[in-house]
């Protein structure tokens, strides 16, 4: 996108998220702040727990593929930038705050900042990838055109279908079709991503299944820690609706975030049959709680990421000094 484009999109997210913070009203706000702490906890630890299962993502993904020559970092760095990222993704665009913010961080640990783009790229992918594959089955399933056993069964079928497809692209299938599609009329805009570097940095062969594996729970987490932001502000409804509605609304942050994603949780809950006033409840009450629960977690995991020494890299690993090496025989 145009950097004026970017900057219009990111008012209208801002005037999206004033005014439906405003039209929400007083009862929203005191639903809010009269929160069940229990089930508050519980959507707290799953944040947590899913932003850990990230960093292990990110960290997993920037030591696969042909990185062979990448330093080892400890995983207290890799949390603590990809919840810096988070944090600056509650006021930042997504592409500012994901992207360029985890790119930054990887720079800041010894990755080469073109590699570090990629792997970023690359991260995302797996998010992307899983998420567009559910949007279809999830929103026949919130319209009511499937049941909720029917549905089931489509998003098993669909996730592991989708990770038998990553590991046999994985397997050195995917470097063959990105240099085709990059080679295809039209496709200068596809080759601004750079496939093939993407592609050479895919995890291969079985590798690809932890991460893909890692993916799946950290989405899964996620959904359900909307469902206890609901059950927080006495919201009755079932947390198979919050499951489907998350595809459809984690895919808003790709256009815009801030705003943007709050209003797609608003058009969601009502395309499902959810009153409006409930929804507006919940979208109060998701950008109230998720903002406490990144800034607490981003102080957690920079008081960890302290107990790192200077000259600590990953799994006791100490970095090698070239002049130091023994010479070749």
């Amino acid at each position: 996108m145009s950097r004026w484009l970017r900057l219009g999109l990111h008012v209208a997210g801002l005037v999206l998220l004033v005014g439906l913070l405003w039209y929400a009203g007083p009862a929203a706000w005191r639903q809010v702040l009269a929160g069940e702490w229990g089930a508050i906890l519980v959507a707290f630890l799953l944040t947590g727990l899913a932003n850990m299962l990230s960093a292990s993502r990110l960290r997993l993904v920037s030591r696969s593929g042909n990185l062979s020559g990448s330093p080892p970092v400890a995983w207290r760095r890799y949390y603590h930038l990809t919840m810096v990222a988070n944090a600056l993704g509650l006021v930042l665009p997504r592409s500012l705050s994901t992207v360029g913010g985890k790119a930054v961080g990887l720079r800041s640990v010894g990755v080469p900042f073109k590699r570090a783009v990629a792997l970023v790229f690359l991260d995302n992918a797996f998010d992307l990838a899983l998420l567009g594959a559910l949007v279809l089955p999830s929103l026949f399933f919130l319209r009511g055109r499937l049941a909720s056993v029917a549905w089931s069964a489509l998003l098993l079928l669909f996730v592991l279908g989708l990770g038998a497809a990553m590991a046999w692209l994985g397997s050195g299938r995917l470097a063959a079709l990105a240099g085709w599609l990059a080679g295809r009329p039209g496709a200068g805009f596809l080759r601004r991503f750079e496939p093939e570097r993407l592609a050479a940095l895919f995890p291969g062969g079985r590798a690809a299944w932890p991460v893909y594996g890692l993916t799946v729970a950290i989405n899964a987490l996620l959904a359900v820690r909307f469902y206890y932001v609901a059950q927080a502000v006495a919201l009755p409804y079932p947390w198979l609706l919050f499951l489907a509605a998350f595809p459809l609304t984690q895919l808003s942050l790709v256009l815009g975030g801030l705003g943007f994603f709050d209003a797609s949780w608003y058009g969601v809950l009502l395309l499902a049959g959810v009153a409006s006033q409930d929804a507006l409840t919940f979208v109060v009450a998701q950008r109230a709680y998720v903002l406490l629960f990144i800034l607490a977690w981003t102080a957690v995991s920079l008081l960890l990421s302290l107990t790192v020494r200077g000259g600590e890299r990953g799994n006791g690993e100490q970095p090698v000094n070239p002049a130091r090496r023994p010479a070749d025989k």
